[in-house]
């Protein structure tokens, strides 16, 4: 085995051993995750089932956010219920500290929690806060590490995770959980298995709004399309009956009114009718025909 990765490997195991006695659990996954070669999904999945029933998911959230920037885009975190301003105000932060912005994602979780002192004590987060595990487990072992292909999945099941750890009953939550999942490329098992944990919604639920969207989307182009083809007819049509029915006139002729008729039966034969461009044309006309204060179609109208 390379020199490296053994240096590496004790370095790991000595970070993990210091952690504090609250923490037992956590430094028992992370040993015993650390050594395997599952994939990063698989692993993250295991890890933060297991750290939401040992009770201390808010912590872990706390300091998977604070690193999340490095390693995650800001419009999955955006997916994620965050605002531009709590973005930078938490994310972006070098101070080691938990910040304000921080408190509130732990008294999101925890509302009956009025300060991160009545969570949690400094001695026990600072250990967390210089070795964040999670990433680790992920597959990231610090921050500003590139993200390999492999990890990204891990990144965003530990993501998905960690939202669901504020509002486990918000129903809008769980579409944010699943865009970040579909988007991130999480396969079609695991997304059925996150679904049966009740993390996330199913594959179909996934794709049904979407899918209602595009419909949504056709049905307003086809009403666009409608109206354009309407509005088109409606002029070939009344220049074929200006055409046909209003006589050309010299400088010297008198100004007399012409009737026209726009009767469908009068327009049917007539090269450039439509139904729609018809129907077009009689609503314009009634509006002339109102504006201008006439009873009858005249050449005037038009």
């Amino acid at each position: 085995m390379d020199a490296d990765v053994v240096e590496d490997q004790k370095d790991l195991k000595k970070r993990v051993l210091s952690l504090p006695g609250p923490f037992t659990a956590v430094r028992r996954l992370v040993r015993s995750f650390s050594s395997t070669r599952r994939p990063s999904s698989q692993v993250a999945q295991e890890v933060m089932i297991k750290l939401q029933a040992v009770g201390i998911g808010s912590v872990v959230q706390c300091v998977f956010f604070k690193e999340l920037p490095n390693v995650v885009n800001s419009n999955q975190v955006a997916a994620c219920g965050f605002t531009q301003q709590e973005y930078k105000t938490a994310f972006l932060s070098t101070d080691e500290k938990v910040t304000i912005a921080q408190q509130e994602v732990i008294m999101c979780a925890h509302p009956k929690r009025q300060t991160v002192e009545d969570h949690v004590s400094t001695e026990t987060l600072q250990p967390v806060l210089v070795y964040p595990f999670v990433l680790s487990t992920c597959g990231i072992q610090e921050s500003g590490v590139k993200v390999e292909r492999t990890a990204a999945n891990g990144v965003a099941l530990a993501t998905a995770e960690m939202c669901r750890l504020q509002n486990a009953k918000a129903s809008a939550l769980h579409h944010r959980i699943s865009t970040v999942l579909f988007h991130s490329g999480a396969k079609h098992d695991d997304l059925i298995r996150l679904n049966c944990l009740g993390v996330s919604m199913s594959p179909k639920q996934m794709v049904r709004p979407q899918s209602e969207m595009g419909k949504q989307l056709e049905g307003k182009v086809n009403v666009w399309e409608s109206q354009i083809e309407g509005r088109k007819g409606a002029q070939l049509l009344l220049q074929e009956i200006k055409m046909k029915q209003v006589p050309d006139r010299m400088e010297t002729d008198m100004g007399i009114v012409t009737e026209v008729q726009v009767h469908k039966n009068t327009v049917l034969g007539y090269n450039n009718f439509t139904p729609q461009g018809h129907e077009y044309l009689l609503r314009e006309m009634e509006v002339a025909k109102q504006r201008k204060g006439e009873s009858t179609c005249t050449d005037e109208i038009q």
